[in-house]
């Protein structure tokens, strides 16, 4: 019936609402954990069309350890009786949205997620500023570029371009990301190059990292990273975080207000947003890929995502303009205090609006821990773990 409506549409509008409409019957992938035990096992679904980036999201969720299955195409309007009836054991779901089906899917409790956030750092402000916030600018990043003897080198040189992207960026972002790698074209960095530098860390002569800064208006942007022939040796002796800290140099040089530290993960326990979160920077309002999101629905619970959410504090885009912090709380647990103490020191970021607590016993000795460690000044939410979850099996 809605097929044969539609191609009453005439072709000239079809074509220019082909785009918006794709997002109403999305192809469905199929993760599924890989584990010896059963209880273990989760099932992640998402809708999507980018086949590449449903592998990102299931890697981000699962590890490297899953299955992805292909499993036909669904109505985004008709998500509750289709998992029911096609795949009730579903845990988690994601769904790339537009605007529209955003709408269709607002009856669900789930969260608003980009595909990456971009992390910055205010360098109007003194380095010494900067460093008293920051362990790993004040002390550790220094220690290794004396040790090690790094330096910095600085080229415009289009052939230097091409050793960096054949020696150093395709080999760390393929080694990286493996079968979820994207590689930007060559073209599309070149064309960046025009308005950035191209830096190169250096160690005994030879360069052994490098990555493109780009300048727009009052912001100097980091880019395109990577490390010769993606040698561990070069990541353990300051390859990469060396770079960050010349580039942060360099910008302040140049009287530079905003230094943007790249694409970074929504999940703030990823390796990378880990690294950069040290550096205590802030969380801009807008995301690269900024008409890109998927919904995040919990549908059932099951001890791996338990486990795998409390470990993982994430951003949620909870209104046009503004992110929250979504951690979840295991308090039956001895021992959580620390954990939470130590999870909050790593993946603290400025200009979260609030930060929502999701807690799984919902007791007075819970909740006053909780308003005792809150920042002055921070606005909180504090919510059972249940109320997080949505989309239960038909009864």
């Amino acid at each position: 019936m809605i097929q044969r409506l539609y191609k009453l549409i005439p072709k000239k509008m079809r074509e220019q609402l082909s785009p918006l409409l794709s997002g109403f019957y999305l192809p469905v992938h199929h993760f599924t954990s890989v584990t010896d035990n059963e209880e273990d096992r989760v099932v992640v679904i998402y809708l999507g069309i980018n086949k590449g980036r449903a592998r990102l999201w299931g890697k981000r969720i699962l590890g490297s350890e899953f299955t992805q299955t292909p499993k036909g195409k669904m109505w985004v309007w008709a998500l509750e009786k289709q998992l029911n009836n096609k795949i009730p054991d579903c845990n988690l779901v994601m769904i790339e949205t537009n605007w529209v089906t955003e709408l269709i899917l607002a009856r669900y409790k789930g969260f608003k997620m980009p595909m990456w956030i971009q992390l910055c750092l205010d360098v109007s402000r003194p380095l010494r500023e900067l460093k008293k916030s920051s362990t790993k600018l004040r002390e550790q990043i220094p220690r290794l570029i004396r040790k090690y003897s790094l330096e910095l080198e600085i080229s415009s040189d289009e052939k230097d371009l091409d050793e960096f992207i054949d020696t150093m960026h395709i080999p760390y972002i393929s080694g990286r990301h493996k079968d979820t790698a994207f590689i930007s074209s060559r073209a599309e960095i070149k064309k960046m190059f025009d308005n950035s530098d191209l830096f190169f860390v250096r160690k005994d002569g030879k360069r052994i990292s490098g990555t493109l800064v780009e300048y727009s208006d009052d912001m100097a942007s980091l880019h395109y990273i990577g490390l010769k022939d993606n040698n561990p040796e070069y990541l353990r002796v300051g390859g990469i975080a060396s770079l960050y800290y010349f580039a942060i140099l360099h910008a302040i040089d140049k009287g530079i207000s905003v230094f943007n530290m790249g694409g970074t993960s929504p999940f703030l326990s990823d390796g990378v947003a880990f690294f950069k979160l040290t550096l205590k920077p802030y969380v801009m309002r807008t995301s690269y890929l900024g008409d890109y999101f998927i919904k995040l629905i919990l549908r059932k619970p099951s001890p791996y995502l338990s486990e795998f959410l409390i470990n993982n504090p994430f951003l949620n885009l909870h209104d046009r303009n503004h992110f929250e912090k979504i951690i979840f709380i295991d308090n039956s647990q001895s021992g959580y205090e620390k954990k939470l103490n130590e999870l909050l020191n790593k993946t603290y970021c400025e200009r979260v609006e609030r930060t929502v607590y999701a807690v799984n016993n919902d007791s007075p000795d819970s909740k006053l821990f909780i308003e005792s460690i809150i920042p002055e000044g921070e606005k909180v939410e504090i919510v059972s773990w249940d109320s997080m979850f949505n989309i239960r099996e038909a009864s």
